[in-house]
């Protein structure tokens, strides 16, 4: 989303304001709508809506909650559109609810944010600055409440994400401290290991890949390893940073290049670097 001023200049067209229901949700025993600001641009064509605000009421028009959402005006459309849904969210220790901002067209580092609000200290408020990522949360289904995941190593309820780094996604938990209004990652972003989800490709002709004994090409010499049709390939885990860059309005979350791949191969466990022998296993980079 662009952190510019809102308006029009003489030149451009100016928008109609409308307003649209995201639904009503409960939180303990209060009862409150979630709405969208909407600006309209009149004429055919693509990017001529976009939402310009999300607030939360209550039945009596009162407003709990709200975040304006900055536009800029392009020739006759939006430089970029954004759309706004709001999820209830479950967890084992509290509830809140999961507003998702996607935003078109994409653009990197991702086109999609989420920002999770909460009841506390008698008001609804939110748990930090909307965290953007090329990727997806992994207990949302489209119109569906969001479960949380249970994490027993640190007692709390979390939200993983699947953050796509180009050739698998990364599952990055993000832990909910409900008294304390913090959505923070769960484990720190350094030198860690993560499940990955990804779907490989068939290997269609024989090769080699360097299995490495740790996730760094200074860890000693690589064995190499032949890689065919009919070999056994299993993916444990992926090792290394993640990016977590709290520099604007929105926070990103990503995977860092220097990501290595722990594999079983026929038997034989190692890491792959990134790069050629992730190609040779069936994951090649993609958009």
């Amino acid at each position: 989303m662009l952190a510019v001023a809102v308006g029009a200049t003489q030149a451009q067209p100016v928008p109609e304001i409308a307003e649209k229901s995201l639904g009503v949700f409960e939180l303990g025993a209060r009862r409150f709508e979630a709405v969208a600001e909407v600006a309209r641009l009149t004429g055919p064509g693509e990017l001529r809506q976009t939402v310009s605000a999300v607030r939360f009421r209550e039945a009596e028009g009162s407003t709990l909650w709200e975040r304006r959402l900055a536009y800029q005006i392009e020739g006759d459309r939006f430089a970029e559109t954004t759309s706004v849904e709001v999820a209830p969210v479950k967890g084992r220790e509290g509830e809140g609810l999961l507003i998702t901002y996607s935003t078109l067209p994409a653009a990197p580092p991702g086109s999609r944010s989420w920002q999770l609000l909460g009841w506390a200290e008698d008001k609804l408020a939110d748990f930090g600055k909307p965290v953007s990522i090329e990727g997806a949360v992994a207990e949302q289904a489209p119109g569906q409440p969001v479960a949380a995941s249970w994490d027993e190593r640190l007692k709390g309820d979390v939200l993983n994400f699947k953050v796509w780094n180009g050739r698998f996604s990364v599952v990055v938990p993000m832990l909910v401290r409900w008294d304390w209004r913090s959505f923070a990652l769960a484990y720190l972003p350094k030198r860690g290991r993560w499940k990955v989800e990804c779907e490989r490709r068939p290997v269609t002709e024989n090769v080699e890949v360097d299995l490495y004994p740790a996730a760094t090409e200074e860890a000693g010499k690589p064995r190499r390893v032949k890689v065919g049709p009919a070999s056994k390939i299993e993916i444990l885990w992926a090792e290394g940073d993640l990016i977590w860059d709290d520099s604007d309005d929105e926070i990103w979350l990503g995977v860092s290049e220097d990501i290595f791949l722990k594999v079983r191969i026929d038997g034989r466990e190692g890491y792959l670097a990134p790069g050629d022998d992730l190609d040779a296993i069936g994951l090649p980079e993609r958009e």
